[in-house]
């Protein structure tokens, strides 16, 4: 007699397969089902760009090694004790860079600014960040915005915002204010004039007289104002750039061509969008300009603009878009993304070779590139923060470590239509990580301790479709090689 042979109980079969090898980094606009397993839908405070999961950004407090430079060894490689800043007792609403040239003493005596929630203005030499002093008879009512001028041999600073008279000083004498100056929102140096853009109806860039900051009077020898009224917005903020002024409006960009005498003055346009564009994100980087529209970011060459970074435009919807600052400093461009919660992001990117840095923590409101003799650096403050920080590679909010995330987007492992069974996790990790395995059908975490070499864990997790999260709260991370075994 024969018999039909039945089929084995198991037929399954077991794979080994590399999960993913972090090769892509962050993209957000692939849907998460369709993307390849090289990028994650969501990551921060990761250093990912040779493939593995690394310590990414930190914050530290803002220190500086300054040289000795007298005038008798300007050329000397001494240095200073280092300098850490000494928190006030006031929270900080804005930093300025007044770069200063002592004439007398033929020494750079650059200061740190600092403006206090309750509009007084502090000063430090940025060789001794402990010793902040009060500028007597100044006060404002909103963070100014600020630019360094040479005005009759001598460096000043420039400050004022658009509830607030003008305020010039030398660093030395008292202060002294310009109230005849219109209230500036924005405002940059070119041939010796300042350009800006003020507040109210937003329809005119107006200009001083030349060489002479202080002088607002409006005829054809001495300061005036160029009217742009039509449909593209406000004039929100004026660069210098490639030996133009350009013009940021609402939804445009306009060129000024300001050579000498101001009745040669042109104005032609550039560009316009149907997204609005923020002004405090406006940087120029190098050879090029950067900006955040509404709609996304965008690099603008002087002629041509060009939508970048489009892969992480979801970023971008997480935030404020009016409450954005930049910064660029050290070939990289610092973006804040900020909401209405105590935490926020900033993007770092790299303009030479495209590669982005994401920082999440406490939330960063604004940015100051500081370029003192032999060191390039960049100055944080922090919400409701009476501190001033800069980043670094350490992982951690000044001793506090960061929490670390990479999320897959979502597989199926080739084989779409088969009941799967994750039987193992491979994972080469050198400190303590939390991984999860989120399936169609359920979800698992894994606690795996960091050592040298590869760790092997047993688990089981059933699915169609699989995701993995990886998540640190050490101070450093390291991971490679995720890989699973699998029954199929």
């Amino acid at each position: 007699m024969f018999y039909k042979k039945k089929p084995a109980l198991n037929s399954k079969k077991r794979y080994r397969i590399k999960f993913t090898d972090f090769s892509g980094g962050l993209n957000t606009l692939v849907d998460k089902n369709l993307l390849s397993q090289k990028y994650a839908v969501n990551t921060y405070n990761i250093d990912y760009k040779d493939r593995t999961l690394k310590t990414g950004m930190g914050i530290c407090k803002l220190k500086f090694q300054i040289k000795d430079l007298t005038a008798a060894d300007r050329e000397s490689d001494t240095v200073l004790k280092e300098t850490e800043f000494d928190p006030i007792a006031l929270p900080i609403k804005k930093l300025i860079y007044f770069k200063r040239f002592d004439r007398d003493k033929l020494v750079d005596d650059d200061r740190l600014l600092i403006v206090t929630e309750n509009g007084s203005l502090y000063s430090a030499n940025i060789t001794d960040l402990t010793q902040f002093s009060l500028i007597d008879g100044v006060h404002f009512n909103a963070a100014p915005n600020f630019v360094c001028y040479r005005l009759n041999g001598d460096d000043v600073v420039i400050m004022t915002s658009e509830s607030d008279d003008m305020i010039i000083w030398d660093g030395v004498n008292p202060p002294y204010s310009v109230p005849d100056a219109p209230k500036i929102t924005s405002m940059c140096v070119h041939y010796e004039r300042l350009f800006v853009t003020v507040g109210g109806d937003k329809s005119a860039v107006w200009f001083s007289d030349d060489l002479d900051p202080s002088n607002w009077a409006v005829n054809l020898n001495e300061a005036g104002f160029i009217e742009i009224a039509d449909s593209l917005g406000g004039l929100l903020k004026v660069v210098r750039f490639i030996d133009y002024v350009y013009i940021f409006r609402s939804y445009a960009i306009a060129r000024l061509t300001a050579y000498g005498d101001q009745t040669q003055f042109t104005l032609n346009q550039l560009f316009t969008t149907s997204g609005r564009i923020f002004p405090d994100t406006v940087q120029v980087c190098g050879d090029r300009i950067l900006f955040l529209a509404e709609d996304g970011l965008y690099m603008f060459d002087g002629l041509q603009t060009y939508k970048i970074l489009k892969n992480i435009e979801g970023l971008f919807l997480k935030c404020d878009k009016s409450k954005c600052v930049a910064a660029f400093s050290g070939g990289c461009y610092y973006l804040t993304l900020n909401d209405d919660s105590d935490y926020g992001y900033v993007l770092k990117y790299n303009i030479s070779d495209n590669s982005i840095d994401i920082y999440y923590g406490p939330q960063i409101i604004d940015i100051l590139p500081i370029c003192a003799e032999g060191y390039t650096k960049i100055a944080l403050i922090k919400k409701d923060d009476g501190n001033v920080y800069t980043f670094d590679k350490s992982g951690c909010f000044l001793n506090e470590p960061l929490k670390k995330l990479w999320i897959t987007p979502i597989t199926d492992l080739n084989y779409p239509e088969l009941d799967k069974c994750i039987r193992k996790l491979m994972v080469n990790t050198k400190h303590d990580i939390l991984i999860t395995i989120v399936s169609d059908v359920e979800k698992k975490s894994y606690v795996i301790k960091g050592k040298d070499g590869i760790s092997i864990t047993d688990i089981c997790v059933f699915g169609k479709y699989f995701s993995m999260e990886i998540k640190s709260e050490t101070k450093d991370i390291y991971v490679a090689k995720p890989e699973i075994l699998v029954d199929i």
